[in-house]
């Protein structure tokens, strides 16, 4: 007679990679989630929140910054995709007159000494900034880019890399450097 009670094998292999696909996915949705899968934010259309920092050895504030357009780019050295995107960050900084518009890269986490072997790294590098930025930003995944505009408000947010000098995203800047 068959005992009833006897459980098929399961193959640990199987469970082993089905747990590691798992956790792979985890950490993809954790560091790229793209827009289409957001809702909106409920930052745009209202005043970004301000903060200061200190960037080019001098101590500023994000309200210092009004009248020109800020792009707010959140990132990380251990990211991939934040340092699949710093060329273009390079390119677009470059692109554009710094008297209208002004890159703050923030810099989230780890040593600065690492940060800084980051090649084509932006002029104005934000360390140590308050995790309060972060929560107030709702910076849940990196990278994360806030776009402000010359009155100080959030006119887009950008989760996931970007070809910063592609046509879409130019226009769009474009569009914030015109606004009265």
């Amino acid at each position: 007679m068959a005992n009833e009670n006897v459980q098929p094998k399961r193959s640990r292999g199987a469970f082993f990679a089905l747990v590691v696909f798992g956790f792979a996915l985890g950490l993809i949705g954790l560091f790229y989630s793209p827009d289409d899968d957001q809702p909106k934010s409920p930052l745009i259309g209202s005043e970004a929140p301000a903060f200061e920092f200190e960037t080019l050895g001098r101590r500023e504030s994000l309200l210092d910054l009004r009248g020109r357009v800020v792009l707010l780019n959140f990132w990380a050295s251990w990211c991939a995709p934040c340092l699949e995107e710093m060329d273009s960050l390079s390119q677009l900084e470059k692109k554009l007159p710094d008297d209208r518009f002004v890159l703050l890269m923030i810099h989230v986490g780890e040593d600065q000494n690492e940060a800084r072997k980051v090649l084509h790294l932006p002029q104005r590098v934000v360390f140590d900034v308050l995790p309060s930025v972060l929560s107030d930003y709702s910076v849940s995944a990196l990278p994360h880019s806030v776009l402000i505009d010359k009155d100080g408000v959030v006119v887009q947010e950008f989760r996931g890399p970007r070809d910063w000098v592609s046509k879409e995203i130019l226009d769009e800047i474009q569009s914030a450097l015109e606004t009265k």
